[in-house]
């Protein structure tokens, strides 16, 4: 097991592993500001994506969300056909040069109504090398330091 950080500014993303935090660039911190907009797949056309309804499979609607020159931002969602809610998310993750592209899939579990909004509070992400679980524990309208979202200072 080992500890990973990460913060998110807006325009910034920095992320510390086992040491010091360091800024990320490029198609790797672009990612993870998407990722840190709240509910960003009801905003993806303001975040530069293009959809595509692709049709039903099984119980579900497909849609393409594709990103002009990113390749790797590139999702497709699965959305349930009753309620509309996401049941997964496909992608291809980049992992260096001359590798080919890991095939990601992000379930979203157990949807509970907060303030009148159906969130999931348990996000599975797996791919071939390792599974990863994330539960959550929503709190609405909480006072937060705008601290928490830049890694701390150097010797705090």
């Amino acid at each position: 097991m080992y500890s990973q950080k990460l913060w998110v500014d807006g325009q910034n993303v920095w992320t510390s592993v086992q040491g010091p935090p360091d800024m990320l660039q490029g198609t790797e911190a672009k990612k993870l500001l998407i990722d840190a907009v709240l509910f960003n797949d009801i905003k993806l056309p303001s975040l530069g994506y293009s959809l595509k309804v692709l049709g039903k499979q099984g119980n579900e609607i497909l849609m393409k969300a594709e990103m002009k020159d990113e390749e790797s931002l590139n999702r497709t969602y699965y959305f349930d056909e009753k309620t509309y809610l996401i049941n997964k998310i496909e992608s291809f993750e980049s992992v260096g040069k001359g590798q080919p592209p890991l095939p990601v899939t992000i379930y979203y579990r157990n949807y509970s109504k907060i303030d009148g909004v159906l969130i999931p509070d348990r996000i599975e992400s797996m791919n071939p090398m390792f599974n990863m679980e994330v539960s959550y524990n929503i709190q609405v309208n909480t006072e937060l330091d705008d601290s928490a979202f830049s890694p701390p200072k150097q010797g705090q």
